[in-house]
C-alpha cells in the first residue's frame, strides 16, 4: 500500500477541516524534523482537527498525522503517523501515551475509510536502533498492536 493523495483529501475530516490538511513537510517541520523529505504530498493534521473539534474544552491527545494509503486507488485506508523527532530517550516511551492516541485518532476519523492495523512512529536517524528496541520491548506481548519504528527515509520508502 503506498500514499494516495485522493483517499488524504476525500476523507471526511478534510472536507470539513481543509485548513488542517497540510504539507508533511510542514507537519514535520512544526514536530522538530530540520529538512524537507517531501514534494507536494498532503497529510490531515490530526492534532490541530482535535483542538478545532474541541473548540478549547478538554482536548484529547491524538498521533500527529494521518495519511490515506491504497493499492492503486483500491483498499483505500488511513495511515496514522506519530512524530518522535524530538525524543532523545526512547526508553521513556510511554504505551499508554501511544495507544491513547491511537485510540483517539481512531475515534475521531470515524469508520469512514478503514483505518490500517499498522501504525507508524517516525523517529531521527541517530536514535533509530534504540527505538526499535525500546518499542520491541513495550510491545513484546502485544501481537495484534502492529508498530513500525522507521526512520523519515524508511517511511518514505515504505508508503511512497
Amino acid at each position: 500500500m503506498k500514499y494516495c493523495k485522493r483517499t488524504t483529501l476525500t476523507h471526511p475530516l478534510s472536507v470539513q477541516y481543509p485548513k488542517e490538511v497540510e504539507l508533511i513537510n510542514q507537519i514535520f517541520l512544526t514536530e522538530g524534523f530540520k529538512s524537507y523529505s517531501f514534494e507536494e504530498e498532503v497529510a490531515l493534521n490530526l492534532d490541530k482537527i482535535e483542538i478545532k473539534k474541541s473548540k478549547g474544552l478538554s482536548r484529547k491527545a491524538t498521533v500527529d498525522l494521518a495519511i490515506g494509503i491504497s493499492r492503486v486507488q483500491r483498499n483505500a485506508q488511513i495511515l496514522l503517523v506519530e512524530l518522535k523527532f524530538e525524543v532523545k530517550r526512547p526508553g521513556n516511551i510511554s504505551k499508554k501515551e501511544i495507544e491513547e492516541k491511537i485510540k483517539h485518532s481512531i475515534e475521531l476519523l470515524t469508520h469512514v475509510v478503514p483505518v490500517s492495523e499498522k501504525k507508524v512512529l517516525l523517529f531521527n536517524d541517530n536514535i533509530i536502533q534504540q527505538a526499535r528496541s525500546a518499542i520491541t520491548r513495550l510491545y513484546h506481548n502485544s501481537p495484534k498492536m502492529a508498530i513500525e519504528v522507521k526512520t523519515v527515509e524508511d517511511f518514505k520508502q515504505t508508503y511512497f
